[in-house]
């Protein structure tokens, strides 16, 4: 018989400027200077976060001609 476990965290970091709100350089009435909105910005942003648990376990009887393989796990 053989026991198995595994734990794991993972995560995923949003893209550079996702949560700040950028501006890009305009031309305004008579030609002058100006900024204007690029992107708007979710400062409630965050990162990706997931983990997983696994439990299981390998039985074999009679020189392995019979087994029998449970696995459960979670991930959130």
């Amino acid at each position: 018989m053989k026991l198995r476990t595994a734990w794991g965290k993972a995560g995923q970091q949003p893209e550079l400027f996702a949560a700040l709100q950028t501006y890009r350089p305009a031309v305004g009435r008579d030609g002058a200077a100006t900024v204007t909105p690029d992107n708007l910005g979710n400062f409630g942003l965050e990162p990706e976060i997931g983990s997983e648990v696994e439990v299981g376990f390998d039985a074999g009887i009679l020189d392995g001609r019979v087994g029998l393989e449970f696995t459960y796990y979670n991930q959130h």
